[in-house]
Formats: structure tokens, C-alpha cells, sequence
């Protein structure tokens, strides 16, 4: 996400919402943009969770949503898949930016399913069996594949 963030600056007078600090530093460079960065608890370094960005997220309904995920529908820790539920909750359009050596693991606490995202962007196409699956549920976007 936070390489998406840095292609952003193209554009004028974005509202981002994120709960990434990284992100939030890399938006913040654009001066016309409106940052809003979600207070609570920095997990690992990266990013706010908990009960106050929680409550962060719920004022906000966003037309797209772009995310990551150390796979396709799991997280690691539960407050990490309950701020990826709410954000997906009050998202119009929610699209998965996953780097495809991520594809066929599974964490912890599910935080979707693959049926709810509109679109996955991945850096190479997963592997037959998988994308067939994939397929069925949601659009998926790679590198030279016509898609």
C-alpha cells in the first residue's frame, strides 16, 4: 500500500484514511491531499490498531479501499482482521494489492473472503489451480495477462 501511496502524486486533493504510519508519511509529502491517520495502539511499527483507530474508522465511508494482507483473507492477529473488517465494511469498492509469494498461505484470524474483494492486483499470476478458484469469486490483475 505504501508504494501505491507513493504513485499518488499525480493527483490533487485526495482524502486518504489509512492506519498505516508509513503511509500516512509517504501521503503526507503531497501538500493538497487530507491525511487522516487513525489514533490506538502502533503495532509493530507499522501501524495503529484497537478500540480508538476502530472507532477512527467507523466515521468514515470510503469509495475505495486499497489494501494488503500477509495472504488473501487472513491476518496474523485478531486486531489486525478487526480493522481489516470494518474497513472493508464501510468501503464501495475494495481492491487487494498482494505480492504473489503471499497467495496460498493462511494466518491466524480470517478477514474476509475472497468473494467480497472487488479485484486482487498481484505481481505474477498465482498458480492454476488457485487462480481458477479465484476467478469464480473475484477479478484478478497481473502483469501482461490481458486481464
Amino acid at each position: 500500500v505504501t508504494c501505491l501511496a507513493a504513485q499518488l502524486a499525480r493527483f490533487k486533493n485526495l482524502s486518504v484514511v489509512t492506519n498505516g504510519i508509513e503511509t500516512a508519511g509517504v501521503l503526507n509529502e503531497n501538500t493538497s491531499f487530507k491525511i487522516y491517520l487513525c489514533g490506538g495502539l502502533i503495532q509493530n511499527n507499522s501501524s495503529m490498531v484497537g478500540s480508538l483507530a476502530q472507532e477512527t474508522l467507523e466515521h468514515f465511508h470510503t469509495d475505495i479501499l486499497f489494501f494488503s494482507a500477509p495472504d488473501l483473507v487472513t491476518e496474523a492477529n485478531e486486531e489486525t482482521a478487526a480493522m481489516k473488517k470494518l474497513m472493508l465494511r464501510n468501503a464501495k469498492k475494495k481492491i487487494l494489492l498482494c505480492d504473489s509469494t503471499k497467495m496460498n498461505r493462511e494466518y491466524f484470524c480470517k478477514s474476509c473472503r475472497a468473494q467480497e474483494i472487488d479485484a486482487i492486483v498481484t505481481d505474477a499470476p498465482p498458480d492454476q489451480a488457485l487462480l481458477a478458484s479465484l476467478k469464480k469469486q473475484t477479478q484478478v490483475i497481473y502483469p501482461q495477462s490481458g486481464h
